[in-house]
């Protein structure tokens, strides 16, 4: 390490641009690993948004969370490692949002199994960093949503129950086995408590509404056997081969099978929220699985595990107070009464209500209204009862083994109740002329302003999920620019991006800095605000514009001890580092962050703090957001 920081050192002094933040180990934060984030395509006189992209990288290298500025390709926030409770799976749905009228940004992280769902909960933290609030309900929270209602003040979780269930009409010969339930709820918050449950089962969908059958695994061992411990490491569900599989939502004229498989843990990442009938073969060949081992239930002449029939992935409430699913292993999404409990309408898969090319999508993400930010629930009821809607999803086209299109997509779509017809209304897919992104599983899709979905006002950001890419759109489904990120087949659940304008950081520590061969590295991770740093040695102050994370400064000859303050667009002070001296000896009196408006009247920008001050007081001003942990 010693020796690459010294070629570090040796590059900065002499050229600034001959190091790039975003491959390189920073010198100032070491232990955060630079996530690469390379543009692969702009289009000719592109208007993209500047802002801020939310990225949670598993799967391959690096793991974490980032916040990435667009505008300079480069990090703004990388979480510590003790952030991610289960570094193995990374995090996910790494997102902004609002609470109480705040800022929040909120993850998910816990055990993540073979099958694609989660066992875990979910962490919440202000706009200075401090985690605020821990959502874990009583039977954990599965990995799939952690979506905030907004003014409620409440979040919308998945959850997937395991319950018993007779197989034999998907998989002859077991005629006892189990079933994992595709269920949501909504929680207060921070509190935790359970306002509103619901479960696919329980309101008549079954197994004979899916699109997948169980996985059939050898007859159970006695317990006394050496491999009775062995764990299953396969899916719990292969295509179907019932003859009307694929045939709503098909795109092509057939389904192709893809039965590739992997045993490296690199490849079961990549394949998690995906079904793969040739690793559940290889495992069936390969080792015996116990029930208890395996979480099966024995049957017939072999074992299952949980079938997954149904597999929810998304849910969003409206202004009516109903509830929108996405469910994947239906290619349907479905939409509930907030009252009843009753399903309204369906839209896709095997009972669709609707008609229509809005209809022709298969084992899709991330489903959401779109344009009804301001919407009032008049205005909700009104379009639901022979009016119009519209509504986005990502569509994968592909479960890791069976597709129905060459490339995954995002869709707008319109709802006419009156006709009830489905349209799409856009297509967001092959950036760049990249023809071939075809995405097995997770997905995302965000219009960029929520309230003018027809209008050039705002692009559209889709994630590609199990591919490292992410891409920017037009409205009408222009490729703007494509970037991939991360190495060794990373992937990101879901990518979001925020304006610049409209996220505020400024984190409760001080600036890092590091000085190596003559070279002072300066960087303050997570702080939105700086654009300039103050070099103050003796008398002396010299101005830097801030360059990506780690910005890189070459020092003159002086003698005296020096520090760093940072400055916004304003000039106004907001904290500083300890003091250095010209050899990188630390001396201590750094001032940690505070808001811009309470740093005026606290600290002087000219003020040279006593060595040893470390105080880490925020004024009232900038008090943290106050939320008990649950």
């Amino acid at each position: 390490m010693l020796s690459h920081l010294a070629l570090l050192g040796a590059l900065a002094a002499a050229s600034v641009s001959s190091v790039r933040a975003d491959t390189l180990p920073y010198v100032t934060e070491p232990n955060l690993p630079p996530l690469p984030y390379n543009i692969s395509y702009t289009a000719p006189n592109a208007r993209l948004s500047d802002g801020y992209v939310f990225i949670a990288p598993h799967g391959g290298s690096p793991v974490g969370l980032y916040i990435m500025d667009s505008r300079t390709q480069s990090a703004v926030y990388i979480a510590q490692p003790e952030r991610v409770m289960n570094a193995s799976t990374g995090a996910f749905d790494w997102r902004p949002q609002t609470l109480q009228g705040r800022t929040v940004m909120t993850w998910w992280d816990g055990y993540v199994s073979g099958s694609g769902y989660g066992s875990g909960q979910v962490h919440m933290m202000d706009q200075g960093f401090s985690e605020v609030a821990t959502l874990g309900r009583v039977n954990t929270s599965d990995l799939h949503e952690s979506r905030l209602t907004g003014a409620n003040n409440t979040m919308l979780v998945t959850h997937y129950q395991e319950r018993p269930q007779d197989l034999s009409s998907r998989s002859p010969g077991t005629a006892s086995g189990s079933i994992l339930d595709g269920c949501f709820e909504e929680v207060s918050v921070p509190e935790g408590t359970q306002l509103f449950y619901w479960c696919m089962l329980e309101h008549g969908y079954g197994i004979a509404d899916s699109y997948v059958d169980p996985v059939l695994l050898p007859a159970p061992v006695s317990s006394n056997s050496s491999t009775s411990n062995s764990t299953a490491t396969s899916s719990s569900t292969m295509v179907s081969s019932n003859s009307t599989a694929l045939s709503v939502a098909s795109r092509t004229s057939s389904a192709t099978a893809r039965g590739s498989s992997s045993s490296s843990s690199s490849s079961m990442l990549r394949k998690r929220h995906t079904l793969n009938s040739s690793a559940s073969s290889a495992a069936a060949a390969s080792a015996t699985v116990s029930p208890s081992a395996s979480g099966s239930t024995s049957g017939g002449t072999g074992s299952t595990l949980p079938y997954d029939y149904a597999h929810v992935n998304s849910v969003v409430k409206d202004s009516a107070g109903n509830y929108l699913l996405s469910v994947r292993h239906l290619c349907a999404l479905l939409y509930v009464d907030g009252q009843t409990k009753a399903v309204l309408w369906q839209l896709g898969g095997k009972r669709s209500t609707f008609t229509g090319d809005g209809t022709s999508f298969c084992w899709q993400h991330d489903a959401q209204w779109v344009g009804e930010t301001s919407w009032s629930a008049q205005q909700t009821l009104e379009a639901s009862n022979g009016g119009k809607r519209q509504l986005s999803l990502f569509d994968n086209a592909s479960n890791g083994f069976a597709k129905n299109a060459t490339q995954s997509r995002g869709m707008l779509i319109e709802l006419d109740f009156a006709a009830k017809s489905a349209s799409m209304r856009a297509e967001y897919s092959t950036p760049g002329g990249c023809s071939d992104l075809l995405s097995d599983s997770q997905g995302s899709m965000q219009f960029l302003n929520e309230d003018s979905p027809a209008s050039s006002s705002g692009n559209v950001l889709v994630g590609y999920g199990s591919k490292p890419v992410f891409a920017e759109y037009d409205v009408n489904g222009t490729a703007l620019q494509s970037v991939w990120f991360g190495y060794n087949e990373t992937q990101s659940y879901r990518v979001y991006k925020v304006q610049t304008t409209a996220l505020t950081l400024h984190p409760e520590t001080a600036p890092a800095v590091a000085i190596l061969n003559g070279t002072l590295f300066v960087s303050w991770n997570g702080a939105t605000e700086v654009t300039t740093w103050r070099i103050r040695q003796g008398s002396n102050a010299t101005d830097v514009s801030k360059r990506g994370f780690e910005t890189i400064i070459p020092l003159g000859n002086g003698t005296q001890t020096l520090f760093v303050e940072a400055l916004n667009a304003d000039g106004t002070f907001l904290a500083r580092s300890e003091n250095m001296t010209p050899q990188g000896g630390r001396l201590g009196g750094a001032i940690k962050g505070v808001t811009p408006a309470a740093a005026v009247a606290t600290h002087s920008p000219s003020a040279t703090p006593r060595a040893g001050n470390t105080s880490t007081q925020r004024p009232s001003g900038a008090a943290a957001l106050a939320l008990p942990a649950s």
